[in-house]
């Protein structure tokens, strides 16, 4: 049998009552798995958290990720963007175009 859609079987699974909700989505059971809201993140199975103030998340998003005007490898590490630099969000920190 395949599990269904939204989510997966974890290692050593043989049975669909055991397929879990994939990231992105949260859930009790297998076919009641639902879309994370934004500003949420799902890692999969039930598991939904609010994004820690100064992260924010699209619908459907597995990781909150650092507002814009600040960056970081993960929502824990999220700094304010240093001068000479743009930072759009995420991990995303590029130094400003030089003026000729």
């Amino acid at each position: 049998e395949k599990c269904p859609d939204n989510t997966v079987a974890p290692p050593g699974s043989h049975k669909v009552e055991q397929c879990v909700c994939k990231p992105g989505f949260f859930g009790d059971k297998p076919d009641s798995c639902t879309v994370c809201p934004a500003n949420s993140k799902c890692p999969g199975g039930s598991v939904i958290q609010n994004c820690r103030p100064g992260t924010y998340s699209a619908e459907g998003a597995a990781e909150c990720l650092c507002n814009p005007g600040s960056w970081g490898a993960s929502e824990s590490e999220c700094e304010t963007c240093p001068a000479g630099f743009l930072c759009a969000g995420g991990a995303d920190k590029h130094s400003c175009p030089l003026r000729a």
